[in-house]
């Protein structure tokens, strides 16, 4: 299939802090019909060995420190906020830190003209077409 890639790319190794670590944002890749947000915490995850093959409340914890807490929102043109925190993706221990990506579909195609920035743990990027 042809067709014009119309992604950008965004990020360059901004930070943020909270809950006592640093988030480094790696990259932000943002087009008509998705995102992804790659980023880096300056901590290693540590998952306990439950067996239970369920979630431990500790599990859950270090989820939501390295993961579900990390605010995504994209601001329109007319002001609407989207609030895209609730993405899946991944997230895994490596050398002493976190690697994290969150991304997902669009419900609905948004046009990158209609897009004017995106904030990832409060650092807020302006949109350029």
């Amino acid at each position: 299939m042809a067709y014009e890639d119309s992604s950008v790319t965004l990020g360059n190794g901004e930070t943020f802090v909270q809950n006592g670590m640093t988030f480094t944002i790696d990259s932000i890749t943002l087009s008509p019909v998705a995102y992804k947000v790659d980023y880096t915490v300056d901590s290693e995850v540590v998952w306990s060995d439950s067996g239970s093959g369920r979630q431990s409340e500790e599990d859950s914890i270090q989820m939501a420190n390295y993961f579900e807490n990390v605010e995504i929102l994209l601001t329109l043109t007319d002001g609407t906020v989207i609030d895209l925190s609730n993405a899946g993706g991944s997230i895994g221990p490596e050398d002493g830190v976190t690697v994290c990506s969150k991304g997902e579909m669009f419900s609905e195609i948004i046009p990158m003209e209609e897009m004017a920035s995106i904030s990832v743990g409060g650092v807020t990027y302006d949109i350029q077409q």
